[in-house]
């Protein structure tokens, strides 16, 4: 089969998440996931395209390593960010 949609309730992607470049943080806007990246007023929807990835203006998003149902990594743009 193929993947459709989030494999968890949007709620369970939000969070922070933190790398060497800053922290993202991750919220559900209107029932839409969305990000900002600390320092900026700037948000970007977050469209979930299969149980992992999100597509976005600058990218897809990945996110991976659940614990207790919720993800603890995103990898967006090469880069990758611990939940905090």
């Amino acid at each position: 089969s193929t993947d459709t949609g989030p494999a968890l309730p949007l709620d369970a992607y939000t969070g922070d998440y933190e790398s060497h470049v800053g922290r993202l943080s991750i919220t559900v806007d209107d029932g839409t996931l969305t990000a900002r990246l600390a320092g900026f007023d700037q948000t970007m929807a977050l469209t979930p395209v299969d149980a992992t990835t999100c597509a976005s203006p600058m990218g897809p998003a990945a996110f991976l390593d659940r614990v207790d149902g919720k993800p603890t990594l995103l990898r967006w743009r090469m880069r990758v960010a611990v939940r905090v």
